[in-house]
């Protein structure tokens, strides 16, 4: 005698982060205050707001604020190491716009689950909006979600039309304990 089995229903799939396209914010200005309350791109936790201006000479992006961020964005030793390389490529802090990749301080982060989820269209998104003429990417894990291979280097970064030059290196706990990252990545600048 043949038993057969119901097919279970497939689970719908979890929304994606940041919700519909459609609802995104359109300027970089809407996009600071949507970025501290869109639920769905973290739970719990402090989150960070980006700082900068649009259309700045260099975006650093790097993977999340650091452990003890609240009010200001990279206000511990990755903040002071960012600032270093800044005066050190000569660019102004008000020419420089400084994002993270999630909005909170999250340990053991699940990379490709947030990958699967969308957080890529909403990085993309956040680039697109701050304009940079280039983009300093600290943290190999961050290049998957734009749709790049896990590698050091300069590379063109295709963006809704256009491109923007890509520098990738470590992240900056990476950088901060490797003096030969660090000649590294300045000889790649």
């Amino acid at each position: 005698v043949a038993v057969s089995k119901k097919a279970e229903p497939a689970a719908p799939p979890p929304p994606a982060i940041g919700g519909e396209q459609a609802d995104w914010p359109a300027t970089l200005d809407q996009f600071a205050s949507w970025w501290m309350a869109e639920p769905s791109l973290a739970e719990g936790g402090t989150r960070v707001p980006p700082r900068g201006a649009a259309q700045a000479d260099l975006m650093v992006l790097v993977p999340m604020p650091e452990a003890g961020d609240s009010d200001s964005l990279l206000s511990g030793p990755h903040g002071t190491l960012v600032a270093n390389m800044l005066r050190a490529m000569q660019i102004a802090p008000d020419k420089a716009y400084v994002a993270t990749a999630i909005p909170r301080h999250q340990p053991l982060t699940d990379w490709d689950a947030l990958q699967a989820a969308g957080l890529g269209a909403v990085l993309a998104h956040h680039i697109t909006l701050a304009a940079p003429r280039r983009l300093l990417v600290l943290g190999n894990d961050i290049l998957p979600l734009l749709g790049l291979e896990k590698r050091q280097g300069v590379r063109q970064l295709p963006l809704n039309g256009t491109t923007v030059e890509l520098l990738a290196s470590f992240a900056p706990d990476n950088l901060l304990e490797n003096a030969k990252a660090r000649a590294n990545l300045w000889r790649r600048w």
